[in-house]
């Protein structure tokens, strides 16, 4: 299974460093976010859609294959930080309006919580593997 950044929409703020590569199992992708240029006491809300592909011998295997994956964060100007993550029939705005918190959220295949005052991880595994 690979991951690749496909869609994003952002609230308040943009990338920083946007990610373009594909990453896969054991490894991690690192991307950060900051305030819209010009911009003053807004923070950062937004979220990515994450495509993941089905990999054998490195050929993505099918279409069909495929699923999708959203990553919601939220560091405004005031306030406390957020993020939630789910498959992608929720859509980037509609998960961003549910966020409540940051700390451990996870179910079956994703989760995510906050690493330290400005860094969110977000995890995304095999089902079978238990947290």
């Amino acid at each position: 299974m690979r991951l690749m950044v496909d869609d994003n929409w952002f609230d308040s703020g943009r990338f920083w460093s946007q990610p373009f590569e594909s990453f896969g199992p054991g490894s991690a992708i690192t991307f950060f976010v900051c305030d819209r240029d010009g911009s003053i006491f807004t923070g950062v809300s937004g979220g990515v859609g994450l495509q993941a592909h089905s990999v054998s011998s490195n050929a993505l295997v099918s279409e069909k294959g495929n699923s999708w994956w959203i990553c919601t964060f939220s560091n405004p100007f005031a306030g406390s930080t957020k993020c939630l993550t789910r498959w992608k029939d929720f859509g980037i705005k509609p998960l961003l309006e549910k966020m409540d918190t940051a700390q451990m959220v996870r179910d079956a295949r994703c989760g995510c919580y906050m690493k330290g005052d400005k860094e969110i991880v977000f995890i995304f595994k095999d089902p079978e593997t238990p947290w």
